[in-house]
């Protein structure tokens, strides 16, 4: 025997159209696949616009790092210029390993330039003078003797092309993010050592920022961007997914009823006999019809139809459970899952239907009430979805042909 218990664990909560439906956004395996699409397709199209923010960024902060550096490298070759004469006689040393120069001079110097790294937060200040076409020689540096980074006196070291640019046009330049054989990237500023006495180009001083500084200065940019970006797309992700959720929602919701679609019935009707083949729990199904539904139409108009099928879904709610899957399948045509119901108790949810319709006219004619006629089943294992349909339906049409406003099983 079929039990009934399940069903008296379930009240009916007031609420608008007899009870309060609690909906539930959720997507299927194909419309998760769609939004993850759609999510990758707007991650791709944000990246672009924020990978070209955050290099303009970076490219004008290369831009006025490099000016800065110009301007240290341009401030020190004045200071420099000041007492060119000891600086001079310092860098036309001939050979800084055997030939003696002005120790306290370069002592000072050096720590003149030290100071000046330090304020200016650059990697490095030297100067230097050119051997040839393709060699330098470190003179003055702001490390500290003895360290790693320290170009001790008469250091020899490649020509670079920023350096022999200066060389050949005898005024500041700054190189940008340059790569240097053997030491790495760097922003280079150079500016001419001058001796305006007789307009010697006797060296250059040389003025570097590091890869990491770009990289502090850059930072809070490209945190900016990164937070600003992820908190996009996840305010873009959302309201996809709120858009194919409602929109999911709209296709099995009948707009005029808001009971569910007919595409929502058969998807849940199938749900349910696969859930009452495990339970081993009955549920029955209930096929309805407004009776002489065309003649009101005609009668009334298809406005005042669309008042009685609302007047009618209304019924059906006031009748059910939240448990219940209410639809409208047809123009006129209803039908009601119950799930864990008998037939006795399908039969009584069918009355309270009819019960909740009887006495209620039409507002334009006093004598002409709503009736509806009501087919009932109950599923068995035996049964496939079709069969219980059709059972039901059999159901429905004797109870048309006994003379309508029945209910039939």
């Amino acid at each position: 025997m079929w039990q009934n218990h399940d069903r008296l664990f379930h009240t009916t909560l007031p609420g608008k159209g007899g009870y309060l439906q609690m909906k539930k956004y959720t997507l299927t395996s194909k419309n998760q696949t769609m939004v993850l699409i759609i999510v990758l397709f707007v991650l791709l199209f944000l990246l672009f616009p924020a990978s070209v923010l955050y290099f303009n960024y970076r490219s004008s902060v290369i831009e006025e790092m490099s000016e800065h550096a110009t301007i240290v490298a341009t401030f020190t070759a004045h200071l420099i210029e000041q007492n060119i004469e000891e600086y001079r006689k310092l860098s036309e040393t001939p050979d800084f390993a055997v030939d003696s120069y002005d120790e306290d001079y370069y002592r000072r110097m050096n720590s003149l330039f030290a100071q000046l790294k330090a304020e200016s937060g650059a990697e490095f200040i030297y100067t230097e003078r050119l051997l040839d076409e393709t060699t330098i020689e470190y003179i003055l540096d702001a490390e500290t003797p003895g360290s790693e980074k320290f170009s001790p006196l008469g250091t020899p070291d490649y020509l670079s092309e920023p350096e022999r640019m200066v060389y050949e046009e005898r005024k500041s330049y700054s190189s940008g993010l340059q790569d240097y054989e053997g030491w790495g990237k760097y922003i280079s500023g150079y500016a001419p050592i001058i001796d305006q006495r007789d307009a010697t180009l006797v060296g250059l001083v040389g003025v570097d920022y590091s890869l990491a500084s770009l990289r502090g200065a850059t930072q809070d940019m490209l945190y900016l961007i990164i937070i600003s970006f992820i908190l996009l797309l996840a305010l873009i992700s959302l309201v996809i997914y709120i858009l194919i959720s409602l929109r999911n929602e709209s296709m099995k919701t009948d707009y005029l009823t808001k009971l569910s679609t007919k595409r929502f019935f058969d998807l849940k009707l199938k749900e349910t006999v696969e859930a009452s083949k495990a339970s081993q729990k009955p549920f029955s199904l209930l096929m309805i019809d407004i009776d002489a539904f065309k003649k009101i139409n005609d009668t009334y108009g298809h406005q005042f139809g669309d008042e009685v099928l609302q007047q009618v879904s209304k019924a059906i709610r006031n009748a059910t459970t939240p448990m219940d899957t209410c639809s409208r399948i047809g123009g006129d045509e209803f039908s009601v899952i119950l799930p864990n119901a008998s037939l006795h108790t399908a039969l009584d949810v069918a009355a309270s239907i009819q019960g909740n319709l009887r006495e209620k006219f039409l507002e334009d004619s006093s004598k002409t009430s709503i009736t509806i006629s009501i087919g009932v089943a109950q599923w068995n294992p035996k049964l496939s979805v079709y069969q219980l349909i059709e059972q039901a339906d059999q159901a429905l049409y004797r109870a048309k042909t006994n003379g309508k406003n029945q209910v039939t099983d």
